[in-house]
């Protein structure tokens, strides 16, 4: 019999900005140019949005904005964070991660000519026409994603990596879940290995014997 979650609630912590995790499949990205303005945003008018972070600080919304503080030079800083009261499902964490990325609203350009005349809004970071665009584009991707998402089973199909043949012997280990993953790609150095995907949510990194035995003999 399945176990009950409780409802998630959200409270606000400090946490040291280096001790916050990236989230290895964080699916929205930025350009060199908005990252730059975001850079002067925070210069600016400092972190007024927050991070929300799981329970064991893989960042869920806010990828961003830690990079800019890294890159700045502020990873010994206490933030405030947004955490949960009990550990999101792999589910609900890519579900908010999705969810947190996408734009809701839209601009009503005759209050921003009428109200917002006087300011400089592409030196904010705003060009109206192209954010439009790339509205359309996220929408038809997270659609896109979605079909995708439902059709993954729940149970993934074995074996998750190629096939070998005889000259080959392979050793899987599944890391179900970001935690568990997050102490693999530490102890395994797994930036550093080759990867590929092998599903639309997954990914499989190649670890030689040799490899493995180099990383054992430094610990």
């Amino acid at each position: 019999m399945s176990k009950t979650l409780a409802p998630l609630e959200w409270h606000t912590e400090k946490r040291k900005v280096k001790d916050l995790v990236p989230y290895n499949y964080n699916p929205r990205k930025i350009t060199p140019e908005r990252l730059e303005k975001l850079k002067k945003s925070l210069k600016r008018y400092n972190l007024a949005e927050i991070p929300v972070v799981n329970t064991d600080l893989v960042i869920i919304a806010g990828h961003q904005r830690i990079k800019v503080l890294m890159d700045l030079g502020r990873g010994e800083e206490l933030i405030d964070v947004r955490l949960p009261n009990r550990t999101l499902t792999d589910q609900e964490f890519k579900e908010y991660n999705i969810v947190s990325n996408v734009s809701v609203g839209f601009w009503d350009t005759d209050i921003l000519d009428e109200v917002f005349g006087d300011i400089d809004l592409m030196a904010l970071g705003l060009d109206i026409d192209t954010e439009a665009a790339e509205l359309f584009d996220e929408q038809q991707q997270l659609s896109e994603f979605e079909e995708d998402f439902k059709a993954i089973k729940d149970d993934p199909e074995y074996p998750i990596v190629a096939k070998y043949n005889e000259k080959y012997s392979a050793i899987l280990i599944v890391a179900s879940n970001t935690t568990d993953f997050t102490f693999l790609q530490t102890v395994l150095d797994l930036g550093k290995e080759a990867s590929y995907k092998s599903e639309r949510v997954g990914q499989t990194h190649v670890l030689t014997a040799t490899k493995f035995q180099e990383l054992w003999e430094k610990k």
